[in-house]
């Protein structure tokens, strides 16, 4: 039987500068926030109680929290990211909540990043898939028209000022070591000709991305533009500013 949810207490965010919603366990998505908002003080959140335990064994400040259900912060922080979590929800609603959650913690920027879904349909047509579309930790496949809706409605809300979505680390054909062909084992990490067998050689004709970013503005003051380590590799697929 599984431990109950915790329940979600007041958050204070008195003294930190960045929040890092669903943190890693080794510390890396708390450092990688810092360096990319080049801040110091940052608090993990996460509902999972080891991962807590190893962020702190690490030396980083963190709290156990269900991120997909309201929580009350006392005090804002300028920036909050969210690395590689939201496809671990169990639903669109929950990620709305938990988007909804760091815009409300959040003065300046938040920042979500999480693998591409959008050449799902087009790799299955040709035999293949992306590893990470076929795992069992992955409930929800979030494409950039699902995240522009939850986006738009944010912004139409007066929540955020703009938004930008953006495709990180172009692919330009099927030889990427993430994708595989159809019938590779769920919970496939990448390819292995040995153990996988071939898979279809396939240059694509659409664009294809490691990564989907999207950038939520609460500060109407701020450009996107003021963030160059956030500026490399990425393609801007939509701004709601132009």
């Amino acid at each position: 039987m599984s431990a109950a949810a915790p329940i979600n207490r007041t958050v204070d965010l008195s003294g930190y500068e960045l929040v890092d919603f669903g943190c890693s366990g080794s510390g890396g998505s708390i450092e990688a926030g810092r360096a990319y908002f080049n801040v110091s003080r940052a608090l993990g959140l996460d509902i999972d109680r080891a991962k807590i335990a190893k962020l702190e064994a690490r030396g980083f400040p963190a709290l156990e929290v269900d991120l997909a259900n309201p929580i009350a912060f006392k005090g804002r922080v300028g920036y909050s990211t969210m690395l590689h979590f939201l496809e671990h929800l169990k639903s669109v609603d929950e990620v709305r909540r938990a988007i909804h959650n760091a815009i409300t913690a959040t003065r300046k920027v938040v920042l979500v990043r999480y693998p591409w879904f959008d050449a799902d349909g087009y790799l299955f047509e040709n035999g293949l898939k992306f590893v990470w579309s076929d795992w069992r930790g992955h409930a929800t496949s979030l494409n950039s028209l699902r995240m522009w809706r939850l986006l738009d409605s944010f912004e139409q809300k007066g929540l955020i000022a703009r938004f930008q979505i953006a495709g990180r680390i172009p692919i330009e054909d099927s030889s990427h070591k993430f994708i595989v062909p159809l019938n590779a084992p769920i919970d496939t990490l990448e390819y292995d000709a040995d153990e996988h067998g071939p898979k279809r050689r396939v240059r694509f004709p659409i664009r294809v991305f490691q990564e989907i970013e999207a950038l939520l503005i609460i500060d109407q003051r701020i450009e996107p533009s003021d963030f160059k380590k956030l500026n490399r590799g990425r393609t801007v697929l939509y701004d709601s500013a132009e």
